[in-house]
């Protein structure tokens, strides 16, 4: 995780706020992994922040931090927050024609009710 962090300063320190974005979301993806939600939730605001401000592919740069920000709210308890990221990220998905990514998404709109140890379905 500190190759991610590194990344994503020297992505800030450059201008690239798309790469940043990514390398965020992947140290938010890996803060998941290790169980450490706190830690992911804030990289994971961050990059979703600087996606939301990218001229690049919003798949890439929004969607995606999007749903890891909802699998953190997820399970520290924030389920309308999560609910709202997830509604968002399927929109993306649906708009760019990524309809298997759309689909699981929506599939987790219907359900709503995956137990906090589960995890929402993962961008690809």
């Amino acid at each position: 995780m500190k190759r991610g962090t590194r990344s994503a300063g020297l992505r800030r320190a450059i201008g690239d706020t798309d790469g940043e974005a990514c390398a965020l979301a992947t140290v938010a993806r890996g803060c998941q992994g290790t169980g450490d939600h706190h830690i992911a939730l804030t990289h994971a605001r961050r990059a979703v922040e600087l996606g939301r401000t990218s001229i690049g592919s919003h798949d890439e740069t929004l969607a995606s931090p999007l749903t890891i920000l909802a699998t953190a709210l997820h399970h520290l308890g924030h389920a309308n927050e999560a609910l709202a990221c997830v509604r968002e990220a399927a929109q993306i998905y649906t708009d760019k024609g990524l309809d298997s990514d759309a689909n699981a998404l929506h599939q987790q709109i219907r359900t709503a009710t995956v137990p906090p140890n589960s995890t929402l379905p993962t961008p690809r």
